[in-house]
């Protein structure tokens, strides 16, 4: 069995882009002559029953599958070793052309670090002027609700815009407000109110804040009629 490849990358002085030049592979092989040695190898065996019963039988069965299982396993070694061999070119090949693409790479990587830093101090500048914003416009809001619980990542993204997010950011607290307004006009004054507002400003979401308002009274009734069950019943005086 004989096998041949040749790959060549042609360097010049310089060079703007990859010029390379190749002779394709042809591998050749006695495949006919080892089929039919291998067949006469095998005849003996195709088709072959064995009683199972005896333990001398077990033992031959055992000694021609070895026997076959060698035959296949002398080929496929064979057939890995010309693989690799094959493979060798085109595996130097490759790993010069990633070697050499990883230079205009690293340049790339070293500019791509400065815009993602560039655009990191642009969000940080973005988000500082949303608080800002909000600071002036929420309010009593501002010092309940700190401006974390309001921001929207996508608020600072240069496609978003300054305009837009500030609109955004507008809406947002005004819903705020009025569902604050909502709770009070519902729940206000009740003993539970204040889990009420406390759970509307952590979420901002009045249907989790009337939830936790009811859960807060279904509780409270709870540990009354407990308290009630709890207490002793009166004893009569006896009459004088």
């Amino acid at each position: 069995m004989s096998e041949a490849i040749e790959a060549e990358i042609i360097e010049p002085e310089e060079a703007s882009e990859l010029t390379v030049a190749y002779s394709p592979a042809v591998i050749e092989a006695n495949f006919d002559a080892l089929e039919a040695h291998v067949r006469r190898l095998v005849a003996d065996y195709e088709g072959a029953t064995y009683d199972m019963g005896k333990d001398e039988n077990v033992k031959a069965a055992k000694r021609d599958r070895a026997y076959l299982n060698g035959i296949a396993k002398e080929i496929d070694e064979r057939r890995k070793a010309v693989s690799r061999e094959y493979t060798k070119p085109l595996a130097a090949f490759e790993d010069r052309c990633k070697a050499v693409a990883g230079i205009a790479k690293q340049a790339a990587d070293g500019i791509k670090a400065q815009l993602d830093e560039a655009e990191e101090e642009r969000q940080l500048r973005a988000y500082a002027k949303l608080r800002e914003h909000y600071e002036e416009f929420a309010g009593l809001l501002a010092p309940v609700v700190p401006y974390e619980r309001f921001h929207e990542k996508q608020w600072t993204n240069k496609t978003f815009g300054e305009v837009k997010a500030f609109k955004a950011l507008e809406a947002k607290v005004e819903r705020l407000a009025q569902d604050w307004e909502t709770l009070k006009a519902q729940f206000q004054g009740e003993p539970f109110y204040d889990e009420a507002e406390r759970e509307l400003f952590a979420t901002l979401d009045l249907g989790a804040a009337i939830t936790a308002a009811h859960k807060a009274e279904e509780e409270r009734r709870r540990i009354a009629e407990l308290k009630a069950a709890m207490e002793p019943e009166p004893v009569e005086e006896p009459e004088p």
